[in-house]
């Protein structure tokens, strides 16, 4: 699970941290953290202006191969879900208000008996043509 928060700063640190939404806060800074299911804590942490967009926080490599990543909509973005299956990972993400799903499968036992004919190779090269926004398993 990938996620961050802003933490707000002494007004000294306002020249190298500057806040990026607050006209009384003058300084903050976004800690990101990526938590571990299978290690029960923290993957890593790390410190990010707090004018760092969500999506910019977050690294997919081959570290997410055959896990399953979990994010909030300040991550929602095709190419991201694109990456994280080309690096053999799996994610969960709530769907924009905008979006109109396509529900594939209704049942696990539909899935099961529909899957091999459905060639997934297809869905991952139009995941970068922003379809994948209309694909929901």
């Amino acid at each position: 699970m990938q996620d961050s928060t802003i933490v707000r700063l002494h007004s000294s640190l306002a020249d190298k941290f500057p806040a990026a939404r607050s006209r009384t806060v003058v300084a903050g800074i976004k800690v990101g953290v990526m938590v571990s299911a299978v290690a029960n804590g923290p993957r890593t942490v790390a410190l990010y202006s707090e004018k760092t967009a969500e999506i910019k926080t977050l690294k997919i490599g081959p570290r997410i191969k055959d896990r399953i990543l979990l994010v909030d909509l300040g991550f929602y973005k095709t190419q991201m879900f694109a990456r994280v299956e080309e690096n053999g990972g799996y994610f969960v993400s709530r769907i924009r208000k905008n979006m109109d799903p396509i529900v594939l499968f209704q049942s696990m036992k539909e899935y099961q008996k529909q899957s091999a004919k459905i060639s997934w190779r297809k869905l991952v090269v139009n995941a970068s043509n922003n379809l994948l926004e209309n694909i929901l398993i």
